[in-house]
């Protein structure tokens, strides 16, 4: 233990004594994160309610005379400028569309009311630039006053009681928190597994091919220290560096979500998971800096100097974002136990169901083990490889 601490000792003196290094891998991602975040929450805030004070130009066709009360009312908050014309010809203002100069352009036929009330279905034609952003509010606006007259129209003929608001024109039931929960399973977990191999890829390769290319880790395989202790040593160490790395940018997007999600104005709460959960999480996140660090060890030790390394672990890091990416295509976590064997794919899974509230106990003693069993592996691999005079003194 003594000569693993002493290695260990060494590579945290490396980079905790060096203020630059200390800003670039421990401050600087976190920051970065939190400031581009909460930039791009404040710009699409601003956008939205740029375009909520703006007058959008509406250009109607038969527009029945209740549709247009309904979108008049103070309840849909929408500044608006209709002007009717008697026949449409959209090639006539296709470019106008394009140029912003109309926002929105709807055409209902001219037998509209009478079809609505004889429960037919007339038709209702649109046109707007979803590049424009009053267009987009014209049309959400639009659909909503369509749905309300279409409530409004059902309650007069069959006398059903509505309450017909427009801001909301359905009773919503719903956990709060899962929904909020839902949007992290599909962000986090990547975002997460993507910082944790960039903090072990910035310090891995400098860590054994670096000390290769200066000729310094030659002096240490010829000291008497065991090789699987010099293993041992730098993978511990380089653990620690990364996984403060990703804590570092890990802080730095719960910090900037409540800016990114809450784009609508309303609070978002990013407090809802518990301690345990936190727990957990960490278990997993560690797990997985061990492998990432172990295989980025194995490839840093066979690669001649930093640059080769780099070329050599640039494929494994599209590949842990693609894994990443898995959480994308569905908010759940995988329910087959086998799956939670697989590298990478296994912590994916794990971190979306602690998100989720689908946290499963099995599920992560399958994680953390099997991890832990692909870092036993590694070790082994990298200490057949410090014995291999062939491999570690290769120029």
């Amino acid at each position: 233990m003594k000569n693993i601490w002493t290695i260990m000792r060494k590579e945290l003196k490396r980079v905790f004594g060096d203020k630059r290094l200390i800003f670039s891998v421990f401050i600087l991602p976190g920051l970065m994160i939190y400031v581009m975040y909460s930039i791009m929450g404040n710009a699409l805030t601003n956008m939205e309610g740029e375009a909520q004070t703006q007058t959008s130009v509406v250009y109607t066709v038969n527009m029945p005379n209740e549709i247009k009360s309904i979108l008049e009312t103070k309840e849909f908050d929408f500044n608006v400028s209709f002007q009717e014309i008697a026949n449409l010809n959209i090639n006539d203002y296709k470019n106008k569309i394009l140029n912003n100069e109309i926002d929105y352009i709807i055409e209902f036929d001219s037998n509209f009311v009478n079809s609505v009330e004889n429960n037919l279905t007339p038709n209702v034609n649109t046109y707007y630039n979803p590049v424009n952003d009053r267009g987009n509010l014209s049309n959400d606006k639009i659909q909503l006053a369509l749905s309300v007259y279409k409530e409004t129209v059902i309650y007069n003929q069959i006398g059903t009681v509505f309450s017909v608001n427009a801001n909301n024109t359905s009773n919503v039931i719903m956990n709060e928190n899962k929904a909020v929960a839902k949007g992290f399973s599909l962000l986090l977990p990547f975002l997460i597994i993507t910082f944790l191999y960039s903090g072990a890829m910035s310090v891995g390769p400098e860590s054994i091919a670096g000390e290769k290319e200066r000729g310094t880790m030659a002096t240490l395989l010829v000291t008497p220290t065991n090789r699987t202790h010099i293993a041992l040593g730098k993978i511990f160490s380089l653990t620690i560096i990364a996984t403060t790395s990703a804590v570092s940018s890990f802080l730095g997007i719960i910090l900037s979500l409540p800016k990114l999600m809450g784009i609508s104005g309303e609070d978002v709460n990013t407090n809802i998971y518990a301690f345990g959960d936190y727990m957990f999480l960490l278990f997993v996140i560690i797990s997985t800096v061990l492998v990432f660090i172990g295989l980025i060890s194995v490839l840093s030790a066979y690669a001649k100097n930093v640059k080769e390394a780099t070329v050599f672990i640039m494929p494994l890091m599209i590949i842990s974002m693609l894994i990443g990416l898995t959480t994308m295509f569905s908010s759940n976590a995988n329910q087959n136990w086998y799956i939670y064997l697989i590298p990478v794919f296994n912590s994916v899974q794990m971190m979306t169901g602690i998100f989720s509230f689908e946290f499963n106990i099995l599920h992560f003693i399958l994680t953390v083990s099997s991890n832990l069993v692909i870092v036993s592996i590694v070790i082994f691999a990298l200490t057949k490889m410090f014995n291999s005079e062939k491999i570690m003194f290769s120029k």
